[in-house]
């Protein structure tokens, strides 16, 4: 479980975050949604370590993160899977580099290991047969097809789902998801989503996703926080989000609304 309490942070004379206080259970998919400015990036870096807090507390699993020395974040962190807007992958690299980039850079050399994630996870976004079929001369026709492929022949949502795979490699207890369906057209949005619920679902993991995108939020989002001007405007369930009587709830959820 992640719990935030009390939290606050600044850049200069500008308060980001004010005062704010969360717990983010294990098991299910947290959306985490408000205006552009409203804190929610600067929040997602708090929790893992990227930013130091000013004030407040945030504990992972019980372990606070500003009191850990490098060793034990670090070891915090390889808890955490981290999708990036725009999948953020590496054009120099071909799609089995961009996957285990993450492993090996912490120096881990063991070929055999970075083969055998790469493929589980790619499998596990749909980007090749099932796993289990792994030794199977289709399985691998794929598979050399694929880990080859650099990031400018892959569509938008395929480089979406390598973002993802690059994520679970080394099984972590929770994906953070930055925007994962902006830029995306209807239907790959949706294919996202289905994933991202699919994942939690199958491997158990705890999500946390920023989002602007209502019909996400409305589909996947078992907990919602909403932040206004540094604060918690909202704090509940999905259909506790659609009957708040809040005004400025209400005015964001307008956009929503009129398009379905």
């Amino acid at each position: 479980m992640i719990k935030i309490n009390n939290l606050y942070k600044a850049f200069g004379s500008k308060i980001v975050l004010d005062g704010i206080s969360t717990e983010l259970r294990n098991g299910i998919t947290h959306c985490i949604i408000g205006k552009s400015g409203s804190g929610k990036s600067v929040l997602l870096k708090l929790i893992v370590g990227l930013l130091p807090a000013d004030r407040g507390t945030i504990e992972i699993d019980g372990n606070e993160i500003n009191s850990l020395n490098e060793k034990k974040l670090y070891q915090v962190r390889r808890k955490i899977g981290y999708v990036f807007q725009g999948a953020a992958l590496f054009d120099s690299m071909n799609v089995y580099e961009n996957v285990v980039i993450g492993e090996f850079e912490n120096g881990n050399r063991d070929d055999n290991y970075l083969l055998d994630q790469a493929q589980k996870t790619l499998s596990a976004v749909g980007l090749l047969p099932n796993y289990s079929e792994k030794e199977t001369l289709h399985y691998q026709k794929e598979w050399n097809i694929l880990k080859n492929i650099k990031p400018s022949d892959l569509s938008g949502g395929m480089k979406k789902r390598v973002g993802v795979a690059r994520a679970l490699v080394g099984q972590p207890k929770y994906i953070f998801y930055d925007e994962p369906t902006t830029g995306l057209d209807p239907i790959t949005s949706e294919q996202i989503d289905n994933l991202i619920d699919e994942l939690e679902v199958k491997m158990k993991f705890t999500s946390v996703i920023i989002t602007h995108d209502m019909f996400s939020v409305s589909k996947i989002a078992e907990h919602i926080v909403m932040l206004d001007s540094g604060k918690i405007l909202f704090d509940g369930n999905r259909e506790e989000l659609f009957k708040s009587q809040i005004a400025e709830v209400q005015n964001f959820l307008k956009r929503y609304h009129t398009d379905i």
